[in-house]
């Protein structure tokens, strides 16, 4: 009975810790969520107050494109705000998946992050 006993605790104890720490793996995702939503939203704020979109488009060519009083439906400094927000998303995912303790998932995201960020120097440099 007391060996019973004794797996019963020790079960109920691991169940705890694990609701501890999907709790923490939740509050870590909500203040990630906010944390990237602020993030991008002021590096969106800095590119329209530098007139990013009209430079980057000019430099690519992009003015062609469109008519005369036209503008594009999506701005450079739109589309920069979402990749930033959905990658710091994707760090904090990574950092909850850390805290519950799972290490696969974790891994093989934090493989696609360093691929995506091996990529960047590529994709400025084909520019």
């Amino acid at each position: 009975m007391e060996a019973v006993t004794q797996t019963m605790v020790n079960y109920m104890g691991s169940g705890a810790a694990w609701v501890i720490r999907l709790f923490l793996a939740v509050v870590v995702l909500i203040i990630g969520y906010i944390f990237s939503k602020i993030a991008a939203k002021v590096v969106r704020q800095i590119l329209m107050t530098g007139n990013f979109d009209q430079r980057i488009g000019k430099f690519l060519g992009l003015d062609a494109l469109t008519d005369d009083g036209e503008k594009p439906k999506r701005r450079i400094a739109q589309i920069i705000e979402i990749i930033l927000f959905w990658t710091l998303l994707l760090v904090f995912f990574i950092f909850a998946l850390e805290v519950l303790g799972d290490t696969t998932i974790s891994m093989v995201l934090q493989n696609i992050l360093t691929q995506m960020g091996m990529a960047v120097p590529k994709i400025l440099k084909a520019f």
